[in-house]
């Protein structure tokens, strides 16, 4: 099952100290929520057991960008390399769909993640992708 957050990729915030307690930041909260609902409403699906996750996250080309850069990503040879760093997207999006898509985030047992950049505003965002997850070989066999 997959879902597409769109809007620019965020990553998960540090949470702040306040009088010795962890406050998470609202726009991580509010991501998190987002990421929910939509998977409620789109996927659908609750895993019980082992999961792999698929992300992609899709930046726009920045409008700063030189004809000479443009055409470096349109032929796969530059890659937004810039925040929010990958491992923050997949928090992010783990935390979002727990007891949503599967009971707890240590049930993903595989992951990729990728950044990728886009030239169409409409496809700035996320893709999320969950299925079981199933091994055929042993590991070091």
């Amino acid at each position: 099952m997959q879902i597409f957050i769109p809007g620019k990729p965020q990553g998960k915030g540090r949470p702040r100290y306040w009088k010795g307690h962890a406050v998470t930041p609202e726009n991580t909260r509010t991501y998190e929520s987002i990421v929910a609902k939509l998977w409620k409403m789109l996927a659908k699906a609750f895993y019980e057991k082992a999961v792999y996750a698929d992300i992609k996250a899709y930046y726009l080309v920045p409008k700063s960008y030189t004809k000479k850069q443009k055409m470096a990503i349109a032929r796969g040879e530059q890659f937004p390399t810039i925040t929010p760093d990958i491992d923050n997207i997949i928090k992010i999006v783990f935390d979002g769909l727990n007891e949503i898509a599967y009971m707890d985030d240590k049930q993903v047992c595989k992951v990729t993640a990728e950044k990728f950049y886009t030239f169409d505003e409409k496809q700035e965002g996320v893709q999320v992708r969950l299925k079981e997850y199933k091994r055929f070989k042993l590991p070091f066999m």
